[in-house]
């Protein structure tokens, strides 16, 4: 009844999340704010994410995406992550995954140039002692996760030779996977809504 005098509507995606939450991590959610909505273009068709703070009963805490799938980032590995960054990975999570879960993306194939390239290409920018650590094909598209040394210090790459993402592992964005940034970014190519 309150909330209908002050014009607030139910939001039954936290019930949703609230469950997600204590089967992915086993303990009850403390609190969960919904911080705003985000309106993007995905896949071509208008799309609305909703954006969540949560804190659980064992005391950590993260943030959580919802469109209607839910993913969520513990601040543990995602505290210095920008929201908008971390909008980038969610819809990089979500393209992967049902990509994967439809057959669109396969990770089982033999590479005839694109991985030669790409490592090439990682080697005159100074990476050493690469090693692939997953790869996906997308239509023609081949794109390569690969971890290295960079100047002493452990970095993930996600890419190919035309397109390309890396982290090292003093940023926030190191303990997320590089491949989410990356097609997170060509999922939402286009401006907001």
């Amino acid at each position: 009844m309150l909330g209908r005098l002050f014009n607030k509507k139910p939001k039954p995606f936290i019930d949703e999340l609230s469950k997600w939450l204590e089967e992915k991590y086993g303990v009850k959610a403390k609190k969960i704010k919904h911080k705003r909505s985000f309106k993007r273009w995905m896949m071509n068709k208008a799309a609305r994410i909703e954006f969540m703070h949560f804190s659980l009963e064992d005391g950590r805490s993260g943030r959580a995406f919802y469109s209607p799938f839910i993913q969520a980032f513990l601040d543990v590995d995602a505290k210095g992550v920008k929201d908008d960054d971390l909008l980038m990975a969610y819809g990089g999570w979500l393209f992967l995954s049902s990509g994967l879960k439809d057959n669109f993306i396969i990770k089982d194939f033999k590479s005839k140039k694109q991985r030669r390239e790409y490592l090439e290409l990682k080697k005159l920018m100074g990476l050493e002692q690469i090693k692939i650590v997953e790869q996906y094909k997308i239509g023609h598209s081949e794109i390569f996760v690969i971890e290295g040394l960079l100047e002493g210090y452990t970095t993930r790459c996600a890419g190919n030779a035309q397109v390309d993402i890396c982290f090292d592992e003093m940023t926030d964005y190191f303990h997320i996977p590089t491949v989410y940034f990356l097609l997170g970014e060509q999922l939402f190519r286009t401006d907001k809504i």
